[in-house]
């Protein structure tokens, strides 16, 4: 159980670093949401992005499965790939998503971790 929440802790976590590209991020963020069959969390990074990428994560702000965090400066692709990696996302498991990719198969998240479960040691 998550403290804040008492949420249910995520299997895997999307981490979708992103920086100036809000035309993008609302397709990527939906189509993780449309995921089933396993418990996730989407973690949005922007990297101190200048459009307006900070409106489309507050849409998604009473979305208790979606983390939005903002950089007060540029930390650079890498820098902003760690902090959303290392220190954001909560779950055992990640996928690292590009802000311009989505997900077409609704399972495959699923299929995901059902792989990882059967071959983890």
């Amino acid at each position: 159980m998550s403290p804040s929440t008492g949420a249910t802790r995520p299997e895997i976590s999307v981490v979708i670093p992103t920086f100036n590209r809000a035309e993008l991020l609302r397709k990527a963020i939906d189509s993780v949401l449309a995921q089933q069959g396993v418990a996730l969390e989407v973690v949005v990074s922007d990297n101190a992005s200048s459009d307006h990428t900070p409106a489309v994560m507050a849409d998604y702000a009473n979305d208790p499965r979606v983390l939005c965090h903002r950089n007060q400066r540029n930390l650079g692709m890498v820098g902003n790939w760690r902090l959303a990696i290392f220190e954001l996302a909560r779950a055992d498991w990640f996928v690292l998503m590009s802000d311009d990719d989505h997900f077409t198969d609704p399972t495959y998240l699923s299929r995901a971790a059902a792989a990882i479960r059967q071959h983890r040691p």
